[in-house]
């Protein structure tokens, strides 16, 4: 038999190791639990983030929409034990008509929400079979509270009506947007083939990219950068083409208090207008001009009062360079065969006026300037007597192997380096 004392000894061994093990199993409790609730409290921080993030973001994508007559109404449903959210939105007509119904499937991650989405056009806006259709994906950031999204629509091969044929190869949009102010965003555009036909007119593109960016201010979308490359575009109606290859357009924006300015520059291989008799072709063409408008365009509208409204504070076009050749040929009745090269630089100045006499008095205070150089070989063919009797009138004169010229308008009165076109006079400033 063992003394008391070692009794004693092993229980309270026992004791101690069963503390131990407790003591443990408490503090592995205890672990899993602070692990959890680091994993759990940030997913439901991020539900709760998102839900703020929700509502500005709908009112910027609101601003966006109503530049087309448009509105974004949604409809949410959460489920807590997952993390998820299902949402389903509709977009409406400013009319009411439905255009599009888009459902989503949000789930919450610890830095970030990231949803699967459908899109699907009503009747309402295309009554095609198949029914247009777009699938996507989007993911927000809560900490850089960035969105990034692209989407893909299915191909349709379908009518629009009885006698319309719409052919769409898929479409892939994609951007991203920041969801604070001044909600900076960026977009890109790509399709390969778009087509419709309707009663002897038709119009293709063909190869469409599309790229641009900007931010929102004062509840307004606003363009800082445009970026457009279009491999073919065709339109016809009935005996009447138009064919342009290769264009490529680039464009900077920029608002200064009340004054807009916008640099553009336009390119593009061969555009060709043909109609039986007619026909109309630019080759090689590269346009770059300014436009500075002393009016804000913030608000401005798609009507012409809205425009003649803006004209009427002044404006300017600045013509940097401009150069093409230029064929066009008439077989009617008096035929005319002509081929040039075209170059010319210049500006155009429209000076303020009061609104409401826009209309009558804008000739008269519109100012031109613009250096036109053409081809010698004007001098040749059905044109050349015209041409010559303008060369004997100082209208034009030989410079560099070119036929140039220096066109002013002001006034309401037209001269040509220096010479009188119209009855009176008027030599600007120099």
């Amino acid at each position: 038999m063992q003394p008391r004392s070692v009794q004693q000894a092993r229980l309270k061994s026992h004791a101690h190791k069963a503390f131990v093990l407790i003591a443990m199993k408490k503090r592995l409790v205890l672990g899993i639990l602070v692990v959890l609730l680091l994993l759990v409290l940030p997913v439901a921080l991020h539900a709760f983030k998102y839900q703020q993030l929700r509502a500005p973001s709908l009112r910027a994508f609101n601003a966006l929409l109503a530049t087309q007559k448009l509105h974004l109404l949604c409809e949410q449903g959460m489920n807590w034990p997952n993390f998820s959210l299902q949402e389903r939105c509709e977009v409406r007509h400013k009319k009411g008509a439905l255009w599009f119904v888009i459902e989503q499937d949000v789930r919450f991650y610890p830095t970030f929400a990231q949803a699967e989405l459908n899109i699907q056009a009503q009747a309402a806006l295309a009554p095609l079979q198949p029914a247009l259709s777009a699938q996507g994906h989007w993911r927000v950031n809560t900490l850089s509270q960035n969105l990034i999204y692209s989407f893909k629509n299915n191909e349709l091969n379908a009518y629009l009506k009885a006698e319309t044929p719409v052919i769409l190869q898929p479409v892939q949009l994609s951007g991203q947007m920041q969801l604070q102010p001044p909600f900076a965003w960026q977009m890109a555009f790509s399709s390969a083939l778009g087509q419709i036909e309707q009663l002897g007119q038709s119009l293709s593109a063909k190869e469409i990219s599309l790229s641009l960016s900007g931010f929102q201010q004062e509840g307004l979308v606003q363009l800082e950068r445009l970026r457009v490359r279009i491999a073919q575009l065709q339109a016809r109606q009935f005996e009447a083409s138009l064919v342009l290859h290769d264009l490529h357009w680039q464009q900077l924006n920029q608002q200064e208090g009340q004054s807009f300015h916008s640099y553009n520059q336009v390119q593009f291989a061969d555009l060709r207008y043909q109609e039986p008799r007619v026909t109309l072709g630019l080759e090689a063409t590269n346009l770059a001009f300014y436009l500075n408008s002393t009016a804000s365009l913030r608000k401005l509208k798609s009507n012409w009062r809205s425009v003649q409204r803006a004209l009427a504070q002044g404006g300017s076009l600045v013509i940097e360079r401009a150069q093409s050749r230029l064929n066009y040929e008439d077989l009617s009745a008096d035929p005319l065969s002509l081929s040039t090269e075209i170059k010319a630089h210049g500006r155009f100045d429209l000076s303020p006026t009061a609104f409401n006499d826009f209309e009558k008095n804008w000739p008269f205070k519109l100012d031109i300037k613009l250096a036109l150089a053409l081809s010698p070989s004007l001098l040749n063919g059905e044109q050349g007597e015209l041409m010559q009797d303008f060369v004997e009138q100082g209208w034009l004169h030989h410079k560099d192997g070119m036929l140039e010229t220096e066109l002013y308008y002001t006034k309401g009165l037209l001269l040509a380096n220096e010479r009188l076109i119209t009855t009176q006079a008027y030599l600007p400033k120099r």
